[in-house]
């Protein structure tokens, strides 16, 4: 920085002038994250939106609540990419994008009780007689799902969308991600201790 520039500065601050603003994200922070938060959000909007449909099969609210996720997801991909003045938007659909990555790893590490078990993914799928599917019990961990190549890939677009997201945020809003999310996550580890 040149003494010029030094002077000015000090003298706009002795006038009354504001300080730069150093909470919102510089150009060169820019132009990284918003194209790596745009772009892993689409990734995750798109497989929640697609993988919907074989989930409604399952149960309808999971079905209907990936259909959601996937929704707001790529909705906040456009806000994201459209540079639009809406962190408080931004900021909600981040936290969506949170939930949607601890209940992903909730369910693949352990049994949740509330989730119908997967029969789908069991065995051969060939009727038994006398049970209901393929005949597999309905034991514990039953309901714990395999992890997979695509929902990975899925869980990985999310977590470096949370990483450059944050980066996009204003401080004030960051605050707010941050700290409901670590309570979220606070509540998923005591469930998953307890449970």
């Amino acid at each position: 920085m040149s003494a010029e520039v030094v002077a000015r500065t000090a003298r706009g601050y002795a006038g009354g002038a504001r300080p730069p603003a150093t909470t919102t994200p510089t150009d060169d922070t820019a132009r990284w994250a918003r194209p790596v938060a745009w772009t892993c959000l689409a990734l995750a909007g798109w497989v929640h939106v697609v993988a919907s449909w074989s989930h409604l099969e399952e149960w309808a609210l999971l079905g209907w609540g990936m259909a959601v996720i996937g929704m707001v997801q790529l909705a906040t991909a456009w806000l994201v990419q459209s540079r639009l003045q809406a962190p408080s938007l931004v900021a909600a659909g981040t936290l969506v994008t949170v939930a949607a990555l601890v209940f992903y790893v909730m369910s693949r590490t352990g049994d949740l009780p509330f989730l119908p078990a997967h029969t789908g993914h069991h065995g051969s799928g060939l009727p038994v007689p006398g049970a209901v599917g393929d005949g597999v019990p309905d034991l514990p961990g039953s309901r714990t799902e395999a992890v997979g190549a695509v929902d990975a890939l899925c869980a990985g677009a999310q977590l470096a969308a949370v990483v450059a997201v944050s980066w996009l945020l204003p401080r004030r809003w960051l605050d707010v991600v941050t700290a409901c999310a670590s309570v979220g996550a606070v509540v998923a580890l005591v469930w998953r201790l307890a449970g």
